[in-house]
């Protein structure tokens, strides 16, 4: 294991256990420009993971969803999601997750995605595939869209984006569809084979770039709705591989309902 990965898994299990506190606590919520939420338990969060990557690589850039662009060095950047979803964390949902990512020269190198309250740490580095609690994970092998099982993220998001349509047609062709409780919860089970398609209208990067590296590396395939292999995006969808194109069929530029 790289430093960076070593530091990626201290970090995001260091942003958890301060989640901890707050774990079906009321706390105060605000709403972020791109319509995410920050509240206590985030900001918590987001310290104790930025110390340990502060303390190791002190002129590293970051982008955390809470706090967001730090830029120092150009080229090492680490993409944070301290709590991807505080409202389920104050109502004692156990799908919240800490995301940390770790990129060079643009290129994701590692990534770990942590939930505290169900102790499952999935891991990737680039080139060495994905593992959960240590051990290795793969994607489903389903090939038709019609034996799919399908999540979808924030079904508000579809709708202020223009995206029902779309989303519609999938529902309509998968074997069963619907909606996940969190991103990183739904996005791990692609990587980890239980379902097989994820999509979204609303992510952050720094919540994305941790799943998209670790679903690749379990040998999935993750894009924006025009195929763009990117976390820099507000949009994804995230795929065993085999139906990512006939997912892109309905979401992606080729497609003519796409508003």
């Amino acid at each position: 294991m790289s430093k960076e990965g070593a530091i990626a898994q201290k970090a995001a299990k260091a942003g958890g256990l301060a989640l901890k506190k707050f774990f079906g606590k009321k706390i105060a919520l605000s709403m972020r420009e791109d319509d995410s939420f920050s509240s206590s338990a985030t900001v918590s969060g987001e310290k104790k993971a930025l110390e340990a990557i502060h303390r190791a690589f002190p002129a590293h850039s970051v982008l955390s969803t809470e706090a967001g662009a730090m830029e120092n060095d150009a080229y090492h950047r680490w993409l944070l999601d301290p709590c991807d979803e505080p409202v389920l964390l104050m109502r004692a949902n156990p799908a919240v997750g800490v995301a940390v990512a770790f990129e060079r020269r643009s290129q994701l190198e590692a990534a770990v995605v942590y939930f505290p309250f169900w102790n499952q740490l999935f891991f990737a580095e680039r080139g060495k595939g994905a593992t959960l609690n240590g051990k290795k994970i793969r994607v489903s092998a389903v090939v038709e869209l019609e034996q799919s099982f399908v999540l979808f993220d924030d079904f508000r998001a579809f709708i202020r984006r223009n995206h029902v349509p779309q989303l519609e047609l999938l529902i309509k062709r998968s074997q069963k569809a619907t909606s996940g409780y969190g991103k990183l919860a739904s996005l791990m089970a692609v990587a980890r084979g239980d379902v097989d398609l994820c999509v979204g209208s609303k992510i952050s990067p720094g919540t994305l770039a941790a799943a998209r590296l670790i679903v690749t590396e379990a040998g999935g395939q993750v894009s924006d709705y025009n195929g763009k292999a990117t976390h820099y995006t507000s949009n994804f969808i995230a795929s065993n591989q085999k139906l990512h194109e006939a997912a892109l069929s309905f979401f992606g530029r080729h497609n003519s309902m796409n508003l």
